[in-house]
């Protein structure tokens, strides 16, 4: 898997995933350095458009999906292969949109409807 990376000024590409931090929720690193990074390589590599609809847009409309969710499988974060480039009408349609995510571990879990 691909992850994303921040270019230095002297043209070193430094991976920037890190297992050392937790969080309580995406919302918490939706400002990082990391995130932003890893955001924008999505979108390079889906080219601004919406993988549902597929309609180009820019990028402060659109929002980088996590395939996997954060709070199921916090290893693959920042990895650019587990993020999907989607506007917000189809992201709030996806099963692990907002609350949905803790829905999904649960499902994973067994312990559905807890």
């Amino acid at each position: 898997m691909k992850r994303a990376s921040v270019d230095c000024m002297d043209d070193i590409k430094l991976p920037i995933f890190n297992f050392d931090i937790e969080f309580e929720g995406e919302k918490r690193e939706a400002g990082t350095l990391t995130y932003r990074a890893w955001r924008g390589a999505v979108f390079r590599r889906d080219n601004y458009e919406c993988q549902i609809c597929h309609r180009t847009f820019p990028a402060e409309e659109l929002e980088a999906h996590h395939i996997k969710p954060f709070s199921v499988a916090p290893e693959l974060q920042f990895f650019v292969d587990n993020g999907l480039t989607l506007c917000h009408s189809c992201h709030v349609k996806t099963d692990s949109y907002g609350r949905g995510a803790k829905a999904l571990k649960r499902s994973e879990n067994g312990n559905a409807g807890k």
